[in-house]
């Protein structure tokens, strides 16, 4: 597992769940990494796991929210190992709030971290990755890009939003050598999923529903997400850009979303 040897990755949200999997991944791969992660403490647990194995990686305190923070990320990984060839852009949050009881606030930080912070994070890179005229974005969507979620109008939106702007800025960029493309995840078994869950009057009935959407019977797991960045971010995807990876267990194959609640 030698695919990432040589290249330098940056993972947002990489302290934990889904993005510290991609982390170890990208690490196994041959990739010096950076763990970005509001909480450092988080970061820094992941990338000692990393190290004590034999990988390079450092972690990095970013709000990806906050434009000086991503500058300083980008301008922390530069600093210390002198490039940047893949972003994968995992962080983002979730929450349950129907439209009836939508508040502003609520709004603006599920759109700030799921959009804006993808488009900070990438407008940050792009400079570098042009100038070599290669790179690699991974921008982590959902299977709500395509369909919805009971009571969850803002997360689906902002995952339908970040689906166009990962085909967008593949487009924009194509011709500087950058590659822009998705992973869509269905229903991972971790903590995001079980405080949806949670979230519910019934949870167990809640995952008792979600499942009877899942063909394959079964959650997903944090590495199965990890393994399809690893393609992402190599060579073995040289000819994709502006593509979408679902990895759903065949949810989308059926029609309608869980009927809980």
């Amino acid at each position: 597992m030698s695919r990432l040897k040589g290249k330098v990755a940056i993972v947002t949200g990489g302290g934990r769940g889904i993005g510290a999997a991609i982390v170890r991944r990208f690490s196994a791969e041959g990739a010096r990494v950076v763990a970005a992660q509001r909480d450092m403490a988080e970061a820094e647990r992941t990338i000692a796991g990393v190290n004590a194995n034999g990988g390079d990686a450092i972690a990095v305190q970013a709000d990806v929210t906050v434009e000086s923070s991503v500058e300083r990320m980008v301008e922390t990984t530069l600093a210390h190992f002198g490039t940047v060839d893949i972003l994968c852009n995992n962080a983002g949050i979730g929450g349950v709030q129907s439209l009836l009881e939508l508040e502003p606030d609520y709004f603006s930080r599920v759109m700030n971290t799921n959009v804006l912070g993808v488009l900070l994070c990438t407008k940050h890179v792009l400079p570098t990755m042009a100038k070599k005229r290669a790179g690699s974005v991974i921008n982590i969507a959902s299977i709500c890009s395509f369909r919805g979620l009971p009571r969850s109008v803002v997360y689906c939106a902002s995952k339908g939003a970040l689906l166009m702007a990962t085909r967008q800025t593949a487009l924009d960029f194509a011709g500087d050598g950058v590659r822009v493309n998705a992973i869509a995840p269905g229903f991972i078994g971790n903590e995001m999923f079980d405080a949806y869950c949670d979230a519910e009057p019934d949870p167990m009935a809640a995952r008792d529903a979600i499942l009877a959407t899942i063909p394959l019977g079964t959650l997903g797991d944090e590495e199965d997400v990890a393994a399809a960045a690893s393609y992402l971010a190599s060579s073995d995807s040289r000819w994709m850009t502006g593509s979408t990876l679902v990895i759903d267990g065949g949810s989308l194959l059926l029609s309608g979303t869980p009927s809980h609640g």
